[in-house]
């Protein structure tokens, strides 16, 4: 199922399991950008520096990763904000006392088929204008057809939202959406930051030249009309090819649910990574549509900030795994990310 706007429930039941599935190379034709210019004025790109950092882990072995930077309100702001240091000015009070980033085993070992399983683990966001929820922004898309749909985004530098692939390109709808809207904390009728339109989408031609889409490739950007990260800051962006370490991280995944307050109201649960696959990261963190899009996202220690490793994309429990799923950020899709941030 292509959409997260409409889920279906089902009651079968069956045992999970953890493990890691090896990796799998995308091909390169399958990688290749594609994007279409909306309405709006381009503004300038950023110059993004990926840095290669160690985690220290609980076995004091430092263990290799890239990532594009992050920034927290209460450090300083960069010399250099272009350089992908992901950043909320000092006047956003932080807020994270959801931010359960503890490793973990996952919240239950066996699912139903739907995306809210077994007892509902979401908690809403009381103060979503404070970081680090303020980075988390909900969608309003609109598709060739006149089809309109409720998403999420994850703010990853000044103007940038990291977002599915089907958020922005949808074959059953006509292609390309023709208008995106961004609201960054968005509760109810309340914008604390604005919002902003997006001049330009951008995926990969796995997921927009083939028709069915591989769910590999289900990812996607904004580029918006203005910075509005250097408002309300961004997330940075990690990737790593060793599997044990994602598997078992407590992760959060944080948007705009459809079926709770209508998708008005942020909300947010942590768990851990259940399975980790090639493309995939899977885990029984509850959803439902209007989440998909929303940035995977964790801290990552001896690295300040918080990092995105993956974006939920299916929120509906699939046999015979029953979990939920998101696109994994493995290095191909790292460096084409950075080279959008680069490019526009």
């Amino acid at each position: 199922m292509a959409w997260r706007i409409i889920t279906r429930s089902n009651l079968q039941r069956c045992a999970q399991k953890r493990f890691v599935i090896g990796v799998r190379h995308l091909s390169a034709s399958e990688m290749e950008t594609t994007s279409q210019e909306l309405a709006g004025s381009p503004i300038n790109p950023v110059s993004v520096a990926i840095a290669d950092f160690k985690e220290v882990t609980s076995t004091a072995f430092a263990r290799p990763f890239a990532a594009v930077e992050g920034f927290n309100p209460s450090l300083p702001h960069p010399a250099n904000p272009s350089v992908a240091a992901g950043f909320v000015p000092p006047d956003v009070a932080p807020d994270v006392a959801k931010c359960d980033m503890h490793p973990g085993v996952p919240k239950k070992e066996t699912g139903q088929l739907e995306s809210v399983i077994d007892d509902d683990g979401r908690d809403p966001v009381a103060r979503p204008s404070a970081w680090p929820w303020c980075v988390q922004g909900k969608m309003f898309m609109t598709f060739p057809d006149g089809a309109r749909f409720i998403g999420s985004g994850t703010l990853v530098n000044r103007h940038h939202v990291l977002t599915a692939g089907h958020c922005i390109y949808s074959h059953r709808n006509g292609g390309w959406a023709t208008r995106v809207e961004f609201i960054p904390a968005m509760r109810f009728a309340s914008r604390p930051f604005g919002s902003s339109l997006a001049t330009r989408l951008v995926s990969v031609a796995g997921w927009t030249d083939r028709n069915p889409p591989l769910r590999a490739h289900d990812i996607g950007m904004l580029i918006l009309d203005q910075n509005i990260g250097d408002v309300c800051g961004h997330f940075g962006v990690v990737t790593t090819e060793n599997n044990s370490l994602l598997l078992g991280r407590r992760v959060n995944v944080t948007g705009y649910p459809g079926d709770l307050d209508r998708g008005r109201v942020m909300y947010t649960m942590a768990d851990a990574i259940k399975r980790v696959q090639a493309d995939e990261l899977n885990y029984f963190i509850d959803t439902f549509g209007g989440q998909s899009g929303s940035g995977v996202w964790s801290h990552w220690s001896g690295h300040p900030g918080f990092h995105v490793c993956g974006v939920h994309v299916r929120g509906v429990g699939r046999a015979p795994d029953n979990d939920n799923d998101s696109t994994r950020i493995t290095r191909v899709k790292f460096d084409r990310i950075v080279e959008w941030m680069n490019q526009w």
